[in-house]
């Protein structure tokens, strides 16, 4: 497994001197180098993206990868005159993320523990609970916690829907900050197209400043012939593969049949 690392993601704290008024502490900043491109081909099967840097000394850090929104189409199954599973009706999740992966170094819940209410976006709103609360289903009519726990279960038997504690280490502080090491799991079923790298410093359950990277994945060697392909001459690609199915069912016949006819 391949591992693609990001370097250097950092917080550090910044004072600004206002003549005769003191010292006051600002917000921390967040600096990161331009992810590099990860590379999808032929044997890919996932990857972990390493993340390194400093955060301030009291704050938590929450990191996702996550995918561009999209409206999801799906099918309802249920039973038939209470007899037969089948297609029901059609439902669409909107403003549904592709992917939506998130590590802290203990649970969201912890973290948000202590804060002060209506104090800005909590540590819990990272994860997939605040994920839900932003999506919505159509039509309206729908049965939506239901709807949404069977999106959940099925994302994340998928694996592109995760919400995961320990893969954020911290280690030697500093005066004022701590270094910190970030592993985070990418899945197989990752698409080629645009993605986001989001950091989030937490302070009491309060998320006290966020930056967000773009990260894209590109497909590579073959994979890449074989998609453009598919998608730019899908009449080509559909004569080749009934081809190769044709072509590999008569070897089948030829290795396995022994020669002789069918009964």
């Amino acid at each position: 497994m391949k591992r693609h690392r990001l370097h250097t993601l950092w917080f550090g704290w910044f004072c600004l001197i206002a003549g005769g008024a003191g010292t006051v502490a600002a917000a921390p900043v967040l600096s990161l180098d331009p992810p590099p491109a990860i590379a999808i081909g032929t044997t890919y099967n996932g990857t972990t993206l390493t993340v390194t840097g400093r955060i301030a000394a009291k704050d938590e850090l929450v990191v996702r990868f996550v995918g561009m929104a999209q409206d999801l189409p799906m099918k309802r199954k249920g039973k038939a005159l209470g007899l037969l599973w089948m297609n029901m009706d059609s439902v669409t999740f909107t403003k549904a993320p592709s992917v939506f992966i998130v590590e802290s170094a203990r649970p969201l819940s912890e973290l948000d523990a202590g804060g002060a209410d209506g104090a800005g976006e909590r540590a819990a709103d990272l994860g997939l609970n605040g994920l839900v609360r932003r999506m919505d289903v159509e039509p309206e009519t729908a049965d939506k916690g239901a709807l949404f726990r069977e999106l959940l279960k099925l994302k994340r038997v998928e694996g592109l829907y995760s919400e995961l504690t320990g893969g954020v280490q911290y280690g030697a502080e500093e005066p004022d900050l701590k270094s910190f090491s970030v592993d985070l799991p990418l899945p197989s079923r990752l698409s080629p197209g645009s993605y986001r790298l989001e950091a989030y410093a937490v302070e009491h359950g309060v998320v006290v400043t966020r930056q967000d990277y773009p990260v894209s994945i590109e497909l590579t060697g073959m994979a890449r012939v074989m998609y453009a392909l598919a998608f730019d001459h899908a009449l080509l690609y559909g004569l080749l593969a009934t081809i190769v199915a044709v072509l590999g069912g008569l070897l089948t016949a030829v290795l396995f049949g022994g020669g002789k006819g069918a009964h």
